[in-house]
């Protein structure tokens, strides 16, 4: 069985959508030639394990509500930088005055 991957789905939004579980993510990785956290290009195909993880009712919850997992991130900016006194430099992001 094949899925098509859509805009900012990571491998385990695949995973999740398709078998049920995330567990499955390392089958589909290695069925497919490719990293577990590797990019995914939107639009392509990936080969999906014929296998039954037993989690049906996951995947027609997905069916059902007709909304697709894609959690990755488009913009990296707009993540939240940390911060504290573990993370300041002096003179760049703390001031001694």
């Amino acid at each position: 069985m094949k899925t098509r991957v859509l805009d900012n789905q990571s491998l385990l939004d695949v995973a999740i959508k398709d078998t049920g579980t995330i567990s499955s993510a390392f089958d589909i990785a290695l069925s497919n030639g490719i990293g577990i956290t590797d990019e995914l290009p939107a639009n392509s195909e990936l080969n999906l394990p014929g296998k039954d993880y037993g989690f049906k009712a996951v995947i027609d919850y997905f069916r059902r509500i007709k909304k697709n997992p894609a959690t990755g991130i488009d913009n990296p900016e707009t993540l939240v930088q940390p911060s504290g006194i573990g993370y300041w430099a002096i003179g760049t992001t703390f001031k001694v005055s």
